[in-house]
Formats: C-alpha cells, structure tokens, sequence
C-alpha cells in the first residue's frame, strides 16, 4: 500500500531522523535501514541516499556509498557535498579522473561557501593531476 498526503511525508521524516540517529551513534548497518526505507517511500529523495551513502561509507561498502553518491548527484546535480564525498571515494578506489572532476566540481559549486577549506581541496586536485601525470 502506497501512503500518500502528511503521513508519507512524516513517515520519511521519521525514517531519516531515526537513521540520524543510529548513524550518530555508530550503528551504521541501522542506519542503512532507515534510510533505504525512505528512499522505498520516496525514491527521489536526494538526502535519503547521501545520507545512506555516508553510512555505507563507515560501514565499509564503498562501492554502496559510491552508488549513493551518484544517485543524490543525479537528484540534486547543484549539491556541492555529494561531489566531495563522492570524490573522497574515487580516490581511494584511484579512480584519479573522477576524482579530480568531482573536486572540481565541487569547487565550482561552493565558489566560497561551502564549510571545506578550498585551498585544501585545490591541493587534493593538484596532487591528483600529478599522481595521474596530467600536464597543467
């Protein structure tokens, strides 16, 4: 049964606060749950999978978290976090291409707003570009 109206709603508010709540405290696999059950009641929730994919991210499922990642991207393309935590992962897997565009990425959607220090992102792109020996 398909709930619709104030009751799917808080439902899924519900679900994401209930998985906040496992995730703040370390419970990972808990948290997955309610959050996978709010993207069930509303698939084209972006917050529900960025919430999952750093979950599954602490969890230890990348390839999960990296799923997640580019899901919440696809849903809320202009969301700056989703491109750095997905680049965080690309680079661990040394997927070095990816990772540079999503830092860049990121740094064009923040232009100077966002709470990650630029200077520091912009290293991580340099130290890439050499890693992957690309020319400046």
């Amino acid at each position: 049964m398909v709930q619709t109206g104030d009751n799917a709603t808080t439902s899924i508010k519900d679900d994401l606060r209930q998985g906040r709540a496992r995730y703040e405290q370390h419970d990972y696999p808990r948290a997955i749950v309610h959050y996978t059950k709010a993207i069930r009641k509303n698939p084209k929730n972006p917050d529900a999978y960025l919430f999952r994919a750093q979950a599954r991210r602490y969890d230890g499922d990348l390839e999960g978290a990296l799923r997640d990642f580019s899901a919440a991207i696809r849903l809320a393309p202009r969301r700056a976090e989703s491109y750095y935590h997905r680049a965080v992962i690309r680079k661990r897997n040394l997927d070095l291409v990816g990772a540079i565009n999503d830092y860049q990425r990121y740094l064009e959607l923040c232009d100077g707003l966002c709470e990650r220090d630029h200077l520091e992102v912009a290293q991580s792109i340099r130290d890439l570009k050499k890693q992957a020996n690309f020319k400046e």
